[in-house]
């Protein structure tokens, strides 16, 4: 039933994620699951919150599913979430609709169609949305947002890509401003993670770097105040992953100014189709992507039961 993984990636990642937390894999037949307890993310009462994922092709059988939930209160877990492995710097949420609107994108949380339903048939129900938007104007975005860029640069802001010379120190610095930046309330489920960690949530299970496609925003003091993480997915087609403004430098004009940068080096590239990926409902980076017109294509939830 408990099962040693053999894939290296994943070995690696439990390697790393093991300093500081629990993890195992379960597997009856086809069915599978991984849980485990992050001491960073806890309940209302300090009890650690039990995560579940991997799922596969299908929802753990009972079989599974239960011995999983059962190591989970084992650890003192009073509530379970999924699908979530180890924390969310990896690929979490159940994709609920537009499965045949693309093939995956790079990190994307991937599953059968009905996982969701089959966890809330199990007890879980959906506790947080996200959505994926088609932005169909990229001239509209790249236009608005230049302004907000040429005031920026005029008051010392700087925003370059990144560079492969300096790969290691550019990391860093991304590492830097992510952990002050997403530590804010609305960043749900947020734990931190030391460099080493976050190297390898980078590495090639996130699909790798194109440098031209990391662009970086300095301060006036040299400091980062914020980035934005591109993939591209097709001759055609990029997906933004992740826009991060430190607190500080919001109201700057910094996410606008990374987004503009972005959209202009896909138009450049011939990537004329910009996706803006995983956007937490109700988030800010709505209010960006919404100023090139955007067609939400697919949706995604977190879920939650009681122990």
């Amino acid at each position: 039933m408990f099962v040693a993984p053999t894939d290296p990636l994943t070995i690696a990642r439990d390697n790393s994620f093991s300093r500081y937390g629990a993890v195992a894999h379960l597997m009856d037949g086809a069915a599978q699951c991984t849980v485990s307890v992050n001491p960073h993310t806890c309940d209302e009462t300090g009890a650690p919150i039990g995560l579940i994922g991997d799922f596969g092709d299908a929802l753990a059988t009972a079989a599974t599913l239960e011995p999983a939930l059962q190591w989970l209160r084992e650890r003192g877990c009073r509530i379970v979430r999924g699908p979530i492995t180890r924390h969310t710097w990896y690929p979490f949420r159940a994709v609920l609709s537009g499965f045949d609107a693309c093939p995956p994108l790079k990190g994307e949380p991937w599953n059968a169609v009905g996982l969701a339903d089959s966890m809330q048939e199990h007890g879980f129900e959906q506790v947080a949305w996200y959505a994926s938007p088609w932005t169909h104007d990229s001239q509209t975005q790249i236009g608005r947002s230049e302004e907000q860029l040429g005031r920026l640069e005029t008051g010392g802001y700087r925003v370059r890509a990144l560079d492969p010379a300096r790969l290691e120190a550019d990391l860093a610095l991304i590492h830097d401003v992510t952990l002050r930046s997403f530590s804010q309330p609305f960043n749900y489920m947020f734990v931190p993670i030391d460099l080493a960690e976050f190297q390898l949530v980078l590495g090639p299970g996130a699909g790798g770097l194109d440098p031209e496609l990391v662009v970086i925003c300095h301060a006036p003091d040299g400091t980062p105040a914020g980035f934005c993480y591109t993939t591209v997915e097709g001759p055609d087609l990029a997906s933004i992953k992740t826009l991060v403004v430190a607190p500080e430098h919001r109201g700057t004009g910094a996410g606008s100014a990374l987004v503009a940068m972005t959209h202009a080096t896909c138009r450049r590239r011939g990537l004329t189709r910009v996706i803006h990926a995983l956007m937490r409902q109700g988030g800010p980076s709505i209010a960006i992507s919404n100023r090139g017109g955007h067609e939400v294509f697919r949706r995604y939830a977190v879920l939650e039961r009681a122990l």
